[in-house]
């Protein structure tokens, strides 16, 4: 064996290299002995012990015999003084194995104290971790509560039971840096004020990236889906709208598929917001057809179906046509009484049946008409019915009227003139004719320039007072066969009269005027006739188009006209401000601004009864 002088460890004596540590076998020379490891050499290995040369006493009694023999110490030279001796290879065996020392308690402390300098490293980090994530920790949460990340905090805002405005809300909430969209609700309270948010809270946190839906009031109204919907559910809504509401039932056919209990009609329209707070709404409430009433949902559906439904019920029914719009074209558009009005047993009934311009004629006549002469009426009863602007703010009301002898004539009720009421003649031709002539001869000089029989469908309508002129503050009455006009005096004495048209001093004046247009009417050959001022066409041209979907009419805007007075001297026959005359020229021209369009929904609410289920 022979003994590694790195680690001291025992090796075979054939082995090159130490079993323990690796290093090679080193040869010795005499007087030599095994050099203690360098420090780096000792750290090599991990558990080896540095080697410490042993003095002669205490070498063993066989060595390894590569090893000479030891130098007595006095033939050493100097620099071998402070060596130990070497043994000589009589006597170098080689050195076994030290035997490992028992434990003790010094030798366990000795092992213990890297342990404990291990835990100590371990603690120190642990708190060294927890003092960042504290630290981390800290700053997260002021940074959070500073809203530097993770969203924004609906701020305070004011309760929705006041009257806070929206604006106030969303410019608050836009100062936190919080989008918003605004949505208008129908509600009691005036428009504008704040109603509450949709998706958010007072308090609550939400992502930056949310968009916060203000509740905004719109006012009174009658909110979408609410036909369709049960009455109980309908009363909910509309309770708190701050309006009177009024529940009618109304009848629905006997093939309805609506159920009883069904809201199928209000007013205003479902959407639509209230326009007369005294009004308020109405509500009709499906009820079965036991014939005791018209029922409301007629529109549309076939004449002859229809008529049979009532005439089974005892009622006589007669067909009358009349001017509807495009998709009422040959079904019901409309009934009298109107529709949802109570019926007594067998009282008469009559359907309109819609028509086109192709059925002018039709309804022309069915309006009057005088067969020795082959004319129409003068007025067009026909043209009966509602007509509002499509923002329903303003109304024309033409009702059929019962005159003295059973003669029936047109009344024209105006929202904004109340004075047209009081017009009791209209004409939609010269009515000094007696009657419109349904075709024109040589002898007719003035009707011809009417549209009632001409190819563009329209028919026009103007008050009859404003075919004769004005003589100072006197309308004259037929001029020139029995009056005449001497420089603004009116006179009536056959015998100073001097010729029919001798009148001096007599004024034309613009009066009253409306066109009806029909579904299919010819609006583009009317407008490039002259027949509309060129102003009136610019400024249609500019805006919305008509729906000629519908049947509509316009009223002449005479504060437009250059003048509301012409000069009727040389001829006080021929109205200048009527068609033909010489200052005629239509204000406005057709568009959705200017048009009125007839309204089609036909419920006669005063006439529909109570509906008092809860």
């Amino acid at each position: 064996m022979w003994l590694c002088q790195y680690c001291g460890n025992g090796n075979p004596a054939d082995a090159r290299f130490c079993a323990r540590c690796g290093k090679p076998r080193v040869t010795m020379t005499q007087g030599q002995v095994p050099m203690p490891p360098s420090s780096s050499n000792a750290h090599a290995m991990p558990g080896a012990h540095p080697q410490v040369p042993l003095p002669p006493s205490a070498m063993p009694a066989a060595w390894d015999a590569t090893l000479q023999d030891p130098v007595p110490p006095a033939m050493m030279s100097p620099t071998q003084i402070s060596t130990v001796p070497v043994p000589s290879a009589s006597m170098s065996p080689v050195m076994p194995p030290l035997p490992t020392p028992p434990s003790t308690p010094a030798s366990n402390a000795t092992a213990a104290a890297p342990q404990r300098k291990r835990a100590k490293v371990v603690i120190a980090a642990i708190l060294t971790v927890l003092l960042v994530l504290s630290a981390g920790g800290l700053t997260a949460y002021v940074t959070y509560r500073n809203e530097l990340w993770g969203g924004v905090t609906v701020p305070e805002l004011p309760s929705p039971k006041g009257t806070a405005k929206a604006s106030g809300v969303v410019e608050r909430l836009r100062q936190k840096g919080i989008a918003t969209q605004t949505v208008q609700e129908f509600s009691g309270k005036p428009s504008g004020t704040y109603l509450g948010l949709r998706n958010a809270q007072s308090g609550q946190r939400i992502g930056k990236g949310v968009t916060v839906h203000v509740r905004e009031s719109k006012g009174p109204g009658v909110p979408a889906g609410t036909n369709g919907s049960n009455v109980s559910t309908v009363r909910k809504r509309l309770d708190d709208m701050g309006v009177p509401v009024h529940y009618g039932k109304v009848t629905v056919s006997k093939d309805s598929t609506v159920k009883a209990g069904t809201v199928i009609s209000t007013s205003p329209a479902d959407g639509e917001p209230v326009k007369d707070t005294n009004a308020g709404i109405h509500v009709g409430v499906a009820q079965p057809d036991d014939g005791s009433a018209i029922p409301v949902d007629i529109l549309g559906k076939d004449v002859d179906t229809v008529r049979k439904a009532l005439e089974s019920h005892g009622h006589t029914v007669t067909v009358v046509k009349r001017f509807s719009s495009r998709r009422y074209v040959g079904k019901v558009s409309g009934s009298e009484p109107a529709l949802g009005a109570s019926l007594d047993d067998g009282q008469k009934v009559t359907l309109y049946q819609g028509v086109d311009v192709t059925g002018r004629s039709d309804v022309l006549a069915e309006s009057g008409f005088v067969p020795e002469m082959n004319a129409y009426e003068q007025d067009p009863i026909g043209l009966a019915g509602k007509y509002c602007t499509a923002d329903d703010e303003h109304c024309l009301t033409l009702q059929q009227v019962a005159g003295d002898h059973e003669y029936t004539y047109l009344r024209i009720e105006d929202t904004d003139d109340k004075a047209t009421a009081e017009t009791r003649w209209w004409s939609m031709c010269y009515a000094g004719e007696f009657g419109c002539p349904v075709e024109h001869d040589s002898t007719d000089d003035f009707s011809k320039d009417f549209q009632y029989n001409q190819p563009s469908g329209v028919i026009e309508m103007h008050d009859i007072d404003s075919e004769t002129p004005m003589c100072g503050t006197t309308r004259m009455f037929r001029p020139g066969v029995g009056s005449i006009c001497d420089h603004g005096k009116y006179l009536t004495d056959w015998d100073t009269m001097a010729g029919d048209d001798d009148s001096t001093g007599a004024q034309w004046t613009a009066g009253y005027f409306f066109m009806f247009f029909p579904v299919g009417a010819d609006i583009d050959s009317l407008e490039q006739s002259g027949y509309f001022s060129a102003q009136a066409l610019a400024q249609t041209r500019s805006g919305k188009a008509v729906d000629t979907d519908r049947p509509f009419i316009l009223k002449r805007d005479n504060d437009a006209l250059p003048s509301r007075t012409a000069s009727a001297d040389g001829d006080t026959f021929r109205n200048a401000f009527l068609p033909g005359g010489s200052e005629f020229a239509m204000t406005p021209a057709p568009s959705d601004e200017t048009a009125y369009y007839l309204v089609e929904d036909g419920i006669d609410w005063s006439a529909v009864p109570d509906e008092t289920s809860r």
